[in-house]
């Protein structure tokens, strides 16, 4: 058996015990823990980077808010 099948196969499997999951949380009502991830298609996703100025703009938001939040406090 082929590396690819197997993967197939457990891939098959796998949507089948989510669905199972699924269906059973609903009679019950409680959806909110079923935590399902997107299937990737092999590709990886791009590495996301801030520059140096939207940190300092984050940074710089932050400082206000604990400023606004220590002077409310004094």
């Amino acid at each position: 058996m082929q590396i690819d099948q197997i993967v197939a196969q457990l891939r098959q499997e796998r949507d089948r015990i989510e669905e199972a999951i699924r269906a059973l949380s609903s009679l019950t009502g409680n959806t909110h823990f079923i935590k399902v991830k997107p299937q990737r298609t092999g590709t990886t996703l791009p590495k996301r980077t801030m520059s140096a100025a939207v940190r300092r703009k984050i940074g710089a938001a932050a400082r206000a808010r604990w400023a606004k939040i220590k002077a409310g406090k004094k």
